[in-house]
């Protein structure tokens, strides 16, 4: 745990962004380092997160493998900029703010809230927009595709703190059920406001899936619990889903 992080689903919260950005486009050599630097980086807050909740005499045992990932983290920056040019730092002081949030909560105790998995979801559905335009100064604008893409990745990400709170650890609550449609059903109506923009319908689609899908499988789990393997394979098939409708976006776009 302390070298491989056992929480699954972080493979996917920076596997997508990234993938969804080559994607929509256009696909580039940077993007595979972006995906090192932002896994490394994962595994060393992973690494720290477990030192501030160790006890003080078993604390040495995460410094290795947060100064590993640290150093490999740095490493890949390094790369990006020479692959990139220096103003990609700019995009790495902005990501920085959501795990320094997150580290924030951890130290007191409150790692796994809403706060800090909403400000986590928010650092890495930004990743996106840093695949398709490097350069936050560049003179032209991101791709509309990119920027719809980013916020309803914001909306998925977001939406399995959600979700697997209300499947897991507060099966019971109508609250959660209830917060947890909510937010998807506020990201259907984005999606269907960016249909009006001219983004593709699939958008709109994807989101009342994911909707029906926040409504029923709590209600599912409540007459018998689904086992964390059936959650996560029902993850990776919307993650998946999401993938497919980037690359339609992309498509589109390019024309």
């Amino acid at each position: 745990m302390l070298w491989v992080p056992h929480e699954h689903g972080a493979w996917a919260w920076l596997i997508v962004p990234v993938a969804a950005g080559a994607l929509i486009g256009p696909a580039a050599p940077f993007q595979a380092v972006l995906l090192v630097c932002a896994v490394s980086g994962y595994f060393c807050f992973n690494a720290l997160s477990w030192w501030v909740r160790m006890p003080p005499a078993r604390r040495g045992a995460a410094l290795r493998p947060a100064a590993v990932y640290g150093a490999v983290t740095v490493v890949a920056a390094l790369a990006l900029v020479v692959l990139t040019g220096p103003e990609i730092l700019v995009w790495c002081v902005v990501l920085a703010v959501g795990p320094a949030i997150a580290w924030w909560y951890t130290r007191r105790g409150a790692g796994r809230g809403l706060a800090s998995g909403l400000a986590t979801a928010l650092a890495c559905s930004l990743l996106l927009l840093v695949a398709v335009r490097p350069d936050p100064f560049s003179p032209a604008p991101a791709p509309p595709a990119a920027v719809w893409a980013t916020a309803l990745t914001f909306g998925y990400l977001g939406g399995t703190v959600f979700s697997v709170k209300s499947l897991i650890r507060q099966r019971r609550s109508t609250g959660w059920l209830a917060a947890s449609v909510g937010w998807h059903a506020a990201w259907t109506a984005v999606a269907g406001v960016g249909v009006g923009l001219g983004q593709p319908f699939a958008w709109f689609a994807l989101w009342i899936v994911l909707t029906a899908r926040a409504a029923a499988l709590p209600l599912l789990s409540r007459r018998r619990p689904l086992r964390p393997a059936v959650i996560g394979a029902a993850e990776v098939v919307t993650s998946l889903a999401l993938l497919g409708v980037a690359a339609w976006a992309g498509t589109i776009a390019r024309g």
